[in-house]
């Protein structure tokens, strides 16, 4: 045999002994049973439940198909155990009574069938919940809950739990909820159902009992000698406790919330000095009340604290039906602080009272102050020393239905530390601070925009030397200062020559009745020291001036502010102060004549003065004679109405007169009363070349004489110099210009000025 041929045998052997290997690895896999039953976990459900098996264990490990079919296997006797769906991967098994079952799994293909079963417990209730008998008792009492007859008829475990089911909104608890005995509060009177449960693995059983709780009698209270806590035994209105007759109080009193105390027999509380204090802290939900007779709704007199504790504190704690006789001073009130008590006051109330809300003393202090009411009550809510106004809050209610509206302020000072300062604020309802009484300030006093000051008939405010003021208003919220009658006040005097004194946005009504300074009546006086700004005021219907400014004092500014319907002029003021009136102040009067008074005096402060006209056409009113010392300006549009025999004196040195009127903005001198020889004149001394009248007229002076015995409108002294033109001289009894010895005009003052009326001619050259 060749060697190829040998090859080819042996690869056909080798062929065919493979082929019959692959045969009998086939035959093997289709004779075996890779068949798997799993008829999942063993059950326990409740008889009246539907439990869904589960098969979905079940497999053939080679892969392929296979079929499910369930049975029960065993049943108790007289069973009418069902399956649904016993063909699939997961029956539902439902049973119609109580006992052990076995479910059969059968699992098959068309050479094998498998089996598994899974044991199924069906069980009935047999949880027995008892909750006890129904109950009565007071509130803010422990109720028994007894849920001990409850029990599992089978003898099983089971747990507990205990819940309210109706009943009154109120605080309530139970305590040991999970436990077959438990206990019930609640401190509201009414009915309360509450349930028990009792649960195991499978069922619950659920029982109820109803608990009416009513309320106590109140407990009557006499003098705490002892640190005591009054609880809160009763909810709702009626009181927890009674004092029949002035309750003194020489120890800790801590008062919880929701406490009710019904005063009667025109009692009171006080809180003593000495070992005394009050802790009553309420809350939003469970305030503190202080009543009247509960029985007949009489007041009761109030509370009074004497006692400097730093701990005495008043919050959520509301003070009603007050004021039935005098609480201190003559004074009728709900809360009352005497000298040197110290007491917080925080969102609590004094409503209703006879008399006002709340009194102060002087040297009483308020260590808190925050969102409280003073409503409803005969006078006004509040009546205070102004040393403590600053502790006072926006958010606090001052106005709201009492008689007379606002905050009163006892004739008090404002005597802080020197240096020190404190802001009053406006309250949020529009309530006013009422100053019946004068007030005197000694230390800084800041009013905040909106603020509104009512002042009595003859009440006047001083800003003394160490004290400041700085009213500062905005053009939405101005500060007002005005009479609490509708009558007139006296008026503000300002001695402090601090440079932070201001007025913005400050109204004045109503001011000036009677002489606040040297014989003067005005709504704002400054003393000649002092130093004040006002821009943006207005001064309305005030009996005398405005403004009264002495010599040597300030204004530091003065713009847009505005004098409507006065009785006399507007201002009056020193000369030294008006180059601080600037143009754009409106004066508009409702009757008489627009002016600023300027007192007799001199032209002296600073390097130049200038006097402006005003844009309304206001004028000056010289009321007496006047010296220039320093450069005068008089810019155009300006107006001088003299006095009788007024004179103005331009003297040597470094003094001129120049005045810088326009065709359409001339300045104008003239005599108050309208009439030939009303007034003096004016007398130049200065040789200054800048001495200038242009477009400036000048009428009805010409009162006396002037130099030389000869009377005129303007004189001009020997050698002095002066520029006199486009102006006009009027109705003078003497000459227009009397031009002295040596004195230089321009050549052609005759020419380019007009003279009229005058009575002995229109220029004298003292030759």
């Amino acid at each position: 045999m060749s060697r190829n041929l040998r090859l080819g045998f042996l690869a056909s052997i080798m062929a065919l002994s493979s082929l019959v290997a692959s045969c009998k690895k086939s035959d093997e896999s289709e004779f075996r049973n890779t068949l798997k039953a799993d008829a999942g976990e063993n059950v326990i459900m409740r008889l009246e439940d539907v439990t869904t098996l589960d098969g979905s264990g079940s497999e053939d490990t080679a892969g392929k198909e296979f079929s499910f079919e369930w049975e029960v296997a065993s049943k108790p006797s007289g069973s009418e155990a069902t399956l649904e769906d016993e063909t699939s991967d997961s029956p539902s098994f439902s049973a119609n009574m109580a006992g052990e079952y076995a479910i059969a799994l059968s699992v098959y293909n068309e050479n094998f069938t498998v089996r598994d079963t899974v044991q199924i417990r069906v069980v009935e209730n047999s949880l027995v919940a008892d909750a006890g008998e129904d109950a009565e008792a007071e509130v803010n009492t422990s109720v028994a809950l007894d849920g001990s007859a409850s029990e599992d008829m089978d003898g099983g475990d089971f747990t507990v739990l205990w819940e309210l089911v109706s009943g009154p909104t109120a605080n309530s608890t139970i305590t040991d909820p999970t436990a077959l005995e438990a206990s019930f509060t609640a401190d509201e009177p009414g009915v309360y159902v509450l349930s028990i449960t009792i649960s195991n693995q499978l069922y619950e059983a659920i029982d109820e009992v109803s608990i009416t709780l009513v309320n106590p009698g109140p407990v009557v209270l006499e003098s705490i000698d002892a640190n005591r806590t009054l609880a809160n035994l009763v909810n709702g209105d009626a009181p927890d406790y009674v004092v029949t007759t002035d309750l003194h109080v020489d120890a800790e009193l801590t008062i919880d919330p929701g406490v009710v105390i019904s005063f009667q027999n025109n009692s009171s509380i006080l809180i003593n000095s000495g070992s005394g204090a009050i802790i009553a802290e309420g809350t939003a939900a469970d305030p503190i009340r202080f009543i009247g007779n509960y029985e007949n709704g009489a007041r009761w007199e109030g509370m009074i604290v004497y006692s400097n504790d730093n701990r005495n504190k008043l919050s959520y704690v509301q003070i009603e039906n007050t004021g039935a006789t005098i609480i201190l001073d003559g004074v009728k009130a709900g809360l009352a602080l005497f000298s040197g008590a110290v007491l917080g006051i925080e969102h609590s109330s004094s409503t209703g009272s006879a008399g006002y809300g709340m009194y102060m003393r002087d040297g009483a202090e308020l260590s808190s102050f925050v969102e409280n009411a003073f409503t409803d009550n005969a006078l006004q809510g509040m009546y205070m020393p102004a040393n403590y106004v600053f502790m006072l809050d926006e958010a606090t209610a001052y106005s709201d239905n009492n008689a007379l509206a606002g905050i009163r302020i006892l004739a008090s000072s404002i005597d802080l530390a020197q240096g020190q300062e404190q802001t009053w604020v406006a309250p949020a309802d529009g309530s006013a601070y009422i100053v019946n009484e004068s007030l005197s300030i000694d230390a800084g006093w800041i009013l905040n925009p909106g603020v509104k000051i009512l002042m009595g008939n003859d009440a006047r405010i001083d800003i003394n030397v160490d004290g400041f003021i700085q009213a500062r208003g905005t053009a939405e919220q101005h500060v007002v200062f005005a009479n609490a009658t509708g009558a007139f006040w006296k008026g503000i005097i300002i001695y402090s020559n601090n440079q932070t004194n201001s007025f913005t946005y400050t109204d004045f009504h109503r001011g000036a009745n009677s002489a606040i300074l040297s014989g003067v009546s005005a709504s704002v006086a400054l003393f000649s020291t002092a130093v004040a700004k006002f821009e943006n005021c207005d001064f309305i219907n005030e009996t005398g001036y405005s403004l009264y400014v002495q010599d040597g004092a300030l204004l530091s500014a003065f713009a847009k502010n505005t004098f409507t319907s006065m009785q006399q002029s507007a201002m009056r003021v020193a000369p030294n102060v008006v180059k601080q009136i600037l143009a754009d102040n409106s004066f508009n009067y409702a009757g008489g004549t627009a002016m600023v008074e300027v007192m007799g005096g001199s032209i002296t402060e600073g390097i130049e003065a200038t006097w402006r006209g005003f844009e309304d056409g206001t004028g000056y009113r010289l009321t007496a004679s006047m010296d220039v010392d320093i450069p005068w300006h008089i810019m155009g549009g300006a107006k001088f109405f003299m006095n009788n025999d007024v004179h103005i004196i331009i003297n040597s040195g470094d003094a001129y007169i120049n005045t810088q009127g326009t065709q359409d903005k001339q300045v104008m001198f003239t005599g108050y009363t309208q009439q030939i020889g009303a007034w003096r004149g004016i007398t130049i001394y200065s040789n200054n070349v800048m001495n200038s009248l242009n477009y400036t007229n000048f009428f009805y002076a010409g009162s006396n004489n002037l130099l030389d015995g000869k009377k005129a409108s303007v004189a001009l002294w020997d050698n002095t110099k002066a520029t006199i033109q486009n102006c006009s001289f009027n109705h003078n009894p003497g000459y227009g210009v009397y031009v002295g010895w040596g004195a230089e005009v321009n050549d052609d003052i005759e020419t380019v000025n007009t003279f009229v009326g005058n009575g002995v001619g229109t220029v004298y050259y003292n030759l």
